[in-house]
């Protein structure tokens, strides 16, 4: 059988090259007046509230008096490329939830996905303890 090593080739190792490069000379704002001085986080954060609004994701409303006010905060991040550079800038709108209560300003809860590859996985633990979790 005739083998790369045999012929001598040799691939380069790639993750042995090391390459550095500046990101950028702004840094991820500390606050919301920060952020609206720099055109690079202002762009970014204008498509996500634009997608908000035109996918539908909530209606204005007048604050019924017996509901709270959900806070929202700018997560704003560089996203970057395998190599280090700079790929883009990206920006989040995250509500804070801890301050809602349900029937009063929400109707629904949020229920995370459970993904079958956990449920295989806790199967396959019981599976491989004999049993032993189940009493």
């Amino acid at each position: 059988m005739v083998t790369c090593s045999k012929w001598s080739i040799r691939k380069p190792f790639d993750r042995l090259n090391i390459h550095v490069e500046t990101i950028s000379c702004s840094r991820i704002p500390r606050n919301y007046s920060q952020s609206f001085q720099d055109l690079n986080w202002l762009n970014s954060m204008k498509d996500i509230y634009d997608a908000l609004i035109s996918k539908g994701t909530w209606v204005l409303v007048s604050q019924p008096s017996n509901a709270n006010v959900v806070n929202c905060i700018w997560l704003l991040e560089k996203k970057l490329n395998t190599y280090g550079s700079l790929a883009r800038y990206k920006a989040h709108l995250a509500a804070n939830g801890r301050r809602q209560r349900l029937g009063i300003d929400c109707y629904e809860t949020f229920s995370p996905i459970v993904k079958p590859t956990i449920i295989q996985a806790i199967l396959n633990l019981v599976v491989s303890h004999h049993g032993m979790f189940i009493n």
